[in-house]
């Protein structure tokens, strides 16, 4: 059997059919379905000029790509079915579009049609079939950080009411480091300095502000076709440090589904919707938690990761800040959090397993030489990491290495920690983001393909 390529398209290439059903059939016959650390295909031009930037897998099984040159690329069964351009604000001027920062696929059948929202610098965008049914404006110089998508049972009450879509605005563009560099010359100039100053002061604070807030934008379809988000922004990170991770925390019905938001002090809350829709909602913070590391090192919030296979628990990446420290003694931003304590990483951070409702680390996971930036929860109730530059691995962890163990075998209240893997991929090498393709499959089949997106293309791993 040839190894050699093959090119399906312009734009994909990749094993041969037969090599990929006997890959299958290899999966389907081992222990588990692990992973064969095989890339079955590779969708992109690896010669494009635009990276990845984010990818998303939709409720139909179509693989969204969003590029940083503002295009969205939709993908199904090896070929690449739709592209559209998220248009910047300043497009009507002849601006090029801003890169695509996030992109959040949004459940099936809540929203009328649309199926993806995707972020850049200016607006958020909502997407059915590829087609833009729905812009929310963000606030002016900010560009979406993070984005994540609550259902329809979770955002509000009455039968109207659609998905909810939280978004975190940060500063798009630095200040020029080069606006001041020239020494004032005489009194008049002087006061301008210090008015220009003053200016940018206070737009920074802004900023800060904007960033420590959450635009929660409540999907509503008055039309077939048109989705006409209903937006409120609420300071839901107690105004102090920024957001910067966000997830839908599943939970146990009747319990309505949490929105779950990480911030830059290593604070974790966990925000419910309750009442009506729209302007009626009301959040209320039902969990308060807040990392650190051993010693009171200060730990910052990467990116969070529900595992939907295991309802309540939740993967944080930390990061842990060597140029700074809590102390023994000093509370988390905010009143009543619970303060949960980290093992100091080996290197830069590590994946802390948490169970929220029990305000509980299950287990830390410190395989990486780097931060962990992406994770993914697999179908099989297992997690997939993505380390930085100077790690340039993906590693699969199963959910026996943090499920509960007695306790006297995790030697008392010591929290275990998780430095082998279950898979190191080879083939993925360094990602900037992971989504899972499950089988779609009418015969109920178990397995799952891992997306990575790896500079200009996205690699499929069987």
């Amino acid at each position: 059997m040839s190894s050699l390529p093959v090119k399906y398209s312009f734009l994909v290439h990749g094993l041969a059919q037969d090599q990929i059903e006997e890959s299958l059939r290899r999966r389907r016959g081992s222990q588990g379905g692990a992973l064969l650390d095989v890339c079955a295909m590779t969708l992109g031009h690896e010669l494009g000029k635009a990276y990845v930037n984010a990818i998303a897998t939709l409720a139909d099984g179509t693989l969204a790509s969003g590029l940083d040159n503002g295009r969205i690329a939709l993908w199904r069964h090896g070929r690449r079915v739709k592209e559209a351009v998220h248009a910047s604000p300043s497009a009507l001027l002849g601006g090029r579009p801003e890169p695509v920062t996030c992109l959040v696929a949004l459940p099936r059948g809540c929203s009328r049609g649309a199926d993806l929202a995707s972020g850049s610098e200016g607006s958020v965008r909502l997407w059915a079939a590829g087609e833009c049914v729905g812009t929310i404006v963000a606030p002016p110089g900010t560009a979406p950080a993070c984005m994540a998508a609550l259902p329809a049972a979770a955002a509000g009450a009455g039968p109207s009411s659609g998905p909810c879509l939280a978004v975190a605005f940060h500063q798009a563009r630095p200040f020029d480091p080069a606006a001041f560099r020239l020494v004032p010359q005489g009194e008049e100039q002087r006061r301008r300095r210090a008015e220009a100053l003053a200016a940018q002061a206070a737009q920074a604070a802004a900023f800060e502000r904007v960033a420590a807030s959450v635009t929660v934008a409540s999907l509503r379809a008055e039309s077939p076709g048109a989705v006409q988000p209903s937006v409120s922004v609420l300071g839901l990170a107690g105004g102090a440090a920024r957001v910067t991770a966000f997830g839908c925390l599943p939970r146990a019905p009747p319990a309505a589904d949490g929105l779950v938001c990480g911030t830059a002090d290593g604070a974790l809350r966990v925000w419910v919707r309750t009442g009506g829709g729209g302007d009626d909602a009301v959040w209320r913070c039902e969990e308060h938690l807040a990392l650190r590391f051993g010693g009171g090192a200060a730990a910052t919030i990467a990116c969070v990761e529900p595992l939907t296979a295991q309802l309540g628990l939740l993967a944080v990446s930390c990061l842990h800040d060597e140029g700074g420290s809590a102390g023994e003694g000093v509370e988390p931003h905010g009143s009543g959090a619970s303060l949960l304590r980290v093992p100091l990483p080996a290197h830069g951070g590590a994946v802390a397993i948490l169970d929220v409702a029990r305000s509980a680390v299950l287990a830390t996971l410190d395989a990486h030489t780097d931060v962990v930036r992406c994770m993914c929860a697999l179908p099989d109730g297992g997690l997939a990491t993505g380390g930085g530059p100077q790690d340039r691995s993906v590693r699969v962890w199963a959910r026996s290495q943090w499920e509960d163990q007695p306790r006297e075998e995790r030697g008392g209240d010591a929290v275990p920690v998780r430095r082998e893997a279950t898979q190191t991929l080879s083939a993925p090498g360094y990602v900037f983001a992971l989504a899972a393709l499950p089988d779609a499959n009418p015969g109920g089949s178990k397995l799952f393909a891992l997306a990575c997106a790896r500079y200009n293309t996205v690699r499929i791993c069987l």
